[in-house]
């Protein structure tokens, strides 16, 4: 058993500060900090010789149970070893605060008489395990690093149904000059590049900010939602794989740090940066079926010492992070990789959320007479949304196809049978046809009507409808999903390619039924879904940012401050001016659509088609987009594994054949890798040797061996 280091006063305190160190068998030093016999929590962590927490910072689990104990703290037991594994046991102390978060039936806030004396709840261990992982494609660049997981393991005399982990972590053991690479939904609430500094500004993950100040973090006070104060917090701790970022990523002069889970579940994410915190705020909320007794699924830690680190070669390292873990939860959720393409989004009745109304009667025989347009312009499928029944038909100019009814193509469009056409037609012509769906109903919706038990109920007893107060969030355990599902089938039958699923994160994965007595997550059952969904010929682009289908959302402008971090997604820009046209706002240009393409993320583009519009011809785009798109579809069996040189220009390859594609993105040079000749396939007749060449022009090229 580890031997606790020699006391150090803590005149805060009548108890006194000791130090219990760990050294797993791979070199990694662990530090836990016991106050008296009370566990203050892990302290120091160091791997390769890169310490990882900040001085002041402690790292420890939060949890209260289903009916209002809280765990106050941790009384040390001892220290045992099971093979490599290190388990450090303690009493789980609780205590029960005056009121709790829960309402009783007329919505008053519950209130109890306080237990404030703490009592033992249960046991708690916490796991840690060494670890070595090989990271990167074996023929392309692999890296091998060292590091722990560890896991919490809870057993209570009350039910619980989650886990809060939280605590710091700054590779170098300091946040300032600490660099965030992260990839995550809500990029207005905190870009997904970083650089941390104690003289400001703030930083967060989570799509939380204040009215009317441009979507800074500084601004962002510890405080729940009251619209009364004037903040907005949509979704602040959003679902990893979801919206969330995925991997949590860090590098610092010469030292790198990787965190994620390699075991697909529900985790809501929080990173954050405040000047008066000792260090980065890393939280990961778990939640799962109400229980007596849980262990978290792992978190592993890595971190390296890489001498001359650079940026190019920290986000080739990210990269590798990236398709790791997301590799690891496609297998296990049997959600595949899929490509992403370019193409063409309708919005017919007002998903950029104006209420316009229905689309035009003839909509399908306007765009038969627009898909050899499409095809030149490299578009690969044509996103309809809204053909089905929603509240928009009852009420126009006030309700939208957001609030679903069914699926079934109405007779407005000529019903499923001219829906059977179109599709006939699009295939003959080189397209494919998607489709917009969600994972709610309107609250009007005769299913709904008929099916009540399908209604998602959140803590508080009112319906889940992700605060637009116009639908109803579905339950996925109680019959609602084979509704939907034998819907898809019916689609399918009739020719649809595609789904774009809205609503994914916030409707669909995050919502947890309190209605329900197990108070089960049901992102293992949307997984099911997409997976069977695939299984029948339909894959999905989801309004949401992870690796379980193709990331479609809207482009924010602060995605193309590093577009390298956007890798591997597909985004959405407007070219009508009634909505907004991003390339006469300033948001894109067509050398960041250049880049983004060279990035594999590729653009939809969306109109507005409305009943009675003139709409007629074909849409408005700069001359460079077509050919642009057009490449990005020639080039993409090449581009499996991304490498960002040093001078910025991106190469790709395919290990299994052979082939490899480079870009300048018109970053001032391209360098050609020794052995290999570039032939040019857009932008330039000039070929390149070996070596790094100036060019500020935006080129394309594929790599000869020679």
């Amino acid at each position: 058993m580890p031997q606790l280091s020699t006391a150090k006063e803590n005149p805060h305190h009548q108890n006194e500060l000791s130090a219990l160190p760990i050294e797993l068998s791979n070199g990694v030093r662990l530090e836990f900090t016991l106050d008296g016999e009370m566990l203050h929590g892990l302290t120091h962590a160091t791997i390769d010789g890169v310490p990882l927490i900040a001085e002041g910072s402690a790292r420890l689990p939060y949890v209260e149970t289903r009916d209002g104990w809280l765990i106050s703290g941790y009384r040390f037991c001892d220290i045992q070893h099971d093979g490599d594994t290190v388990i450090l046991t303690a009493e789980a102390l609780g205590v029960k605060p005056g009121m709790g978060r829960k309402v009783d039936f007329f919505g008053v806030p519950f209130i109890t008489t306080p237990r404030r004396t703490p009592v033992v709840l249960g046991t708690f261990r916490w796991l840690l395990t060494p670890e070595s992982v090989a990271i990167g494609h074996p023929g392309v660049r692999q890296a091998t690093y060292q590091g722990f997981s560890y896991r919490y393991e809870f057993q209570l005399d009350h039910a619980f149904h989650w886990v809060l982990d939280s605590g710091t972590w700054e590779v170098g053991g300091d946040p300032d000059g600490v660099t965030i690479f992260s990839q995550h939904q809500a990029a207005i609430g905190g870009p997904m590049l970083h650089t941390v500094s104690r003289q400001g500004p703030c930083y967060t993950s989570g799509e939380t900010f204040r009215r009317n100040t441009e979507g800074r973090a500084d601004v962002v006070p510890d405080i729940p939602l009251d619209p009364s104060l004037g903040y907005i917090i949509p979704i602040q701790a959003q679902l990893r794989g979801a919206a969330g970022s995925f991997i949590d990523v860090q590098y610092k002069q010469d030292d790198l740090l990787l965190c994620y889970y390699a075991q697909a579940d529900y985790y809501r994410t929080l990173v954050e940066w405040r000047t008066d915190d000792p260090g980065i705020g890393h939280l990961d909320h778990h939640f799962f079926p109400l229980t007596q007794a849980y262990v978290t699924p792992a978190k592993t830690i890595l971190a390296a010492h890489v001498p001359g680190l650079t940026q190019a070669q920290m986000l080739n390292r990210w990269t590798d992070c990236w398709e790791h873990v997301a590799s690891a939860w496609r297998a296990q959720t049997g959600v595949s990789r899929q490509e992403p393409i370019t193409g063409l989004g309708l919005d017919l009745s007002g998903a950029a959320g104006v209420h316009y109304g229905s689309g035009p009667t003839d909509l399908f025989a306007r765009w038969e007479a627009r898909f050899d347009w499409m095809r030149e312009h490299g578009m690969e499928y044509l996103f309809i949304g809204g053909l089905g029944h929603h509240q928009g038909e009852i009420a126009p100019m006030i309700a939208n196809m957001c609030q679903p009814h069914d699926y079934t193509v109405t007779e407005r469009y000529g019903g499923p049978e001219r829906f059977r056409l179109f599709c006939e037609r699009a295939h003959a012509a080189g397209i494919k046809i998607a489709l917009w769906i969600c994972g709610h109903l309107s609250d009007h919706a005769p299913a709904l009507k008929a099916h009540p038990e399908w209604t998602v109920s959140a803590d508080t007893g009112t319906p889940w409808d992700g605060g637009y107060r116009i639908m109803r969030a579905c339950s996925y355990h109680r019959g609602f999903i084979e509704w939907l599902l034998a819907q898809m089938r019916d689609l399918k039958d009739l020719g649809l390619d595609l789904l774009f699923f809205d609503s994914y994160h916030n409707l669909a994965a995050m919502p947890i039924d309190y209605a329900d007595p197990t108070l089960s997550p049901q992102i293992h059952q949307l997984w099911a879904f997409q997976a069977e969904c695939e299984r029948i010929g339909l894959p999905m682009m989801i309004e949401s940012v992870g690796p379980l289908g193709v990331t479609s959302c809207g482009l924010w402008p602060e995605y193309l401050i590093c577009p390298e971090l956007t890798y591997w997604t597909h985004f959405r820009s407007c070219i009508d001016a009634r909505m907004f046209n991003d390339f006469t706002n300033g948001t894109l240009t067509t050398a960041m659509y250049f880049r983004l393409l060279a990035n594999k993320a590729p653009i939809g583009f969306s109109v507005l088609e409305q009943a009675n519009d003139t709409f007629e011809g074909s849409p408005d785009l700069p001359a460079e987009i077509g050919p642009m798109a057009c490449l990005y579809q020639q080039l993409t069996p090449a581009m499996q594994v991304r490498t960002v040189n040093e001078d910025g220009s991106i190469a790709w390859c395919n290990p299994a054949s052979g082939e490899r594609v480079l870009f300048a993105v018109g970053t001032g040079s391209v360098t050609v890798p020794d052995g290999y000749r570039a032939e040019p396939v857009y932008g330039t007749s000039a070929a390149l040797p070996a070596g790094t060449h100036a060019t500020n022009d935006l080129a394309a090229y594929r790599l000869e061996q020679l």
